[in-house]
Parts: structure tokens; sequence; C-alpha cells
């Protein structure tokens, strides 16, 4: 199933970037560093949502849409842009917050172990920095999460 991405954060960025409450803007929320120290607090791959799913996980304390980290092998994009993505798998965090991991249309990539060793590792370490990663879903699971999401 094909989804919209919205990204805030692109690879290689080293700003927090999001959008705002309200989902009027994006606003800038400082270094990521300040945050996560792994890689000097620079994004390694993509960061946004999946435009339209609202999470469930009960760790965030306000509705907002479901994290995505785009795993793709393809080019860097703009903070606001849309893509069209699949899922094909998702991080969960020993405090239960989920992120989805998305490939573009027309990527190679179909799940976590077609990304590399290297990549994979540093996906774990910076994305579980502050919460360690407790397990990495298969796409039949994400689909289930994501089917028991809120839809806007």
């Amino acid at each position: 199933m094909n989804y919209t991405f919205t990204l805030e954060i692109p690879a290689g960025g080293d700003r927090r970037i999001h959008l705002n409450y309200a989902k009027t803007e994006f606003i800038d929320c400082g270094p990521i560093r300040e945050k996560i120290t792994v890689n000097n607090g620079i994004m390694p791959t993509a960061y946004g949502f999946l435009q339209g799913v609202i999470n469930n996980d009960e760790t965030v304390g306000h509705k907002e849409y479901v994290d995505a980290i785009d795993i793709s092998d393809m080019d860097i994009v703009a903070t606001g842009e849309q893509i069209a993505v699949r899922v094909v798998g998702m991080f969960e965090r020993e405090d239960g917050d989920h992120k989805v991991l998305i490939a573009r249309s027309g990527s190679k990539i179909q799940g976590f172990d077609d990304v590399e060793p290297k990549l994979q590792k540093m996906l774990l370490d910076f994305h579980g920095f502050n919460k360690k990663i407790t397990k990495i879903y298969n796409l039949i699971e994400v689909n289930q999460y994501i089917a028991n999401c809120e839809k806007e």
C-alpha cells in the first residue's frame, strides 16, 4: 500500500525541524545534537511522518502523525516535500514510540535487511539514542500497527 511521506528533516540535516501542533508550519526546534549526539547530530536519512496517519502511542501524550524514517537508496529532498512511499518495516523503542520505516517508490529497498549493515547500525544507534530500540517489525506487523492508527 502506498502512503504520503512528508519530510521534516532531510538526510544530512543538523536541525530538528517539525510540523507545529496546529499543522500550519514547520518550526526549527534547534540543533539535533542537543538531543542526539550520535553522528554528531546529523540526520543519517530523511525523517518525517506519514500524512493522515495518527499514532495511538500512549507515550506521546497528544495525537500526532506517525513518525517515518526513509531508508531509500535515493536522493535528499527538502523540508515540506511530500513523496509517495511504501512501508517496509518499523522500529519500536523501549518507551513505546514507533518509527515506521519507509522506502520511496522506485527504491530497491524492500525491508530493513536490505539496508547496508553500517547504515543499519547508524539508524539503530541514532534513533535509539535516548530510548533503546527493542523490536524491529516486519511488513505484516507494521501494516497491523498502521491499521490500528487513526486516519484523518
